[in-house]
């Protein structure tokens, strides 16, 4: 999947906000549209931004230097111990990784509390 997708509203098919909820996390999506009136639900949605036709360059611009800053941000995967909680709490597999995982319940637990 690519880093960024540009969807409009009305597109055939899917509509630009189907889309954006089949693409979840898989990407930033940035509605580039005419219809404003569309803008709360695209963000309730996760798009990254919501550019009006017609773009104005600086404000193309501003999206693709926060769209930098967000990718440079985001991890490059989860933790490896992570993944194996997630996959053990789908019922898919016990590791060493999920033996170790420690919760507390009524206050927070932190690293030192994890190792002991």
């Amino acid at each position: 999947m690519p880093d960024v997708v540009f969807l409009d509203i009305r597109m055939p098919g899917k509509s630009g906000l189907e889309m954006a909820v089949v693409i979840g996390d898989g990407a930033h999506v940035v509605f580039v549209t005419a219809c404003d009136e569309h803008a709360i639900a695209a963000f309730r949605n996760g798009a990254a931004d919501y550019l009006l036709k017609p773009v104005e360059v600086l404000r193309l611009q501003e999206t693709v230097q926060r769209l930098q800053r967000r990718i440079a941000q985001r991890p490059t995967g989860a933790p490896k111990d992570l993944t194996a909680m997630v996959k053990f709490t789908a019922g898919t597999e016990q590791t060493e990784a999920t033996s170790e995982v420690d919760s507390r319940v009524g206050r927070q637990c932190d690293a030192a509390d994890s190792h002991r």
